[in-house]
């Protein structure tokens, strides 16, 4: 992985840990509203989603299920809070080997995706910019949301 993307890829890894530490096994099930995802579907998504966007960009079977992917609803599927974070850590792992592969020449390369032709420094941060999205919506589950019983006994 060239320095740039290394450096990225590290302030990546910082943010989402900092959130994924405020998860235990309580507020993983926080949902803003009773129809949307919880904080842990949403963690364990973005981690997940790297494998989805590895096998879609290049091929890649992920090495383990990925229950929160494709077009997936929360139905209590995501993990304990420990095995969303040890997920969380053995994908990266796996994304690290893989990007570690890349020279410089290579992250300017351009690919076919379902998103149209793009350059492999693209494809990473489309990965980033997702994790991002739906980091953010974790967040506030985490911080603002309520067990799904309370929201259903509020709108009741």
């Amino acid at each position: 992985m060239v320095d740039f993307t290394r450096g990225i890829w590290d302030q990546h890894k910082l943010f989402l840990g900092m959130t994924l530490q405020q998860l235990d096994d309580e507020n993983r099930h926080h949902r803003l509203t009773a129809d949307s995802s919880s904080a842990g579907f949403w963690l364990q998504h973005v981690s997940e989603s790297k494998l989805a966007l590895m096998q879609l960009f290049w091929g890649i079977e992920p090495p383990v299920p990925i229950p929160t992917c494709n077009g997936a609803h929360d139905t209590g599927q995501a993990g304990t809070a420990d095995e969303i974070r040890a997920l969380n850590d053995r994908i990266n792992k796996i994304v690290e080997a893989h990007m570690d592969t890349f020279s410089a020449e290579a992250m300017g390369e351009t690919h076919d995706t379902f998103l149209g032709q793009m350059t492999v420094s693209q494809m990473f941060g489309v990965m980033i910019y997702h994790t991002y999205y739906h980091m953010g919506q974790a967040s506030l589950a985490l911080k603002k949301g309520k067990q799904p019983s309370a929201l259903a006994m509020a709108s009741a």
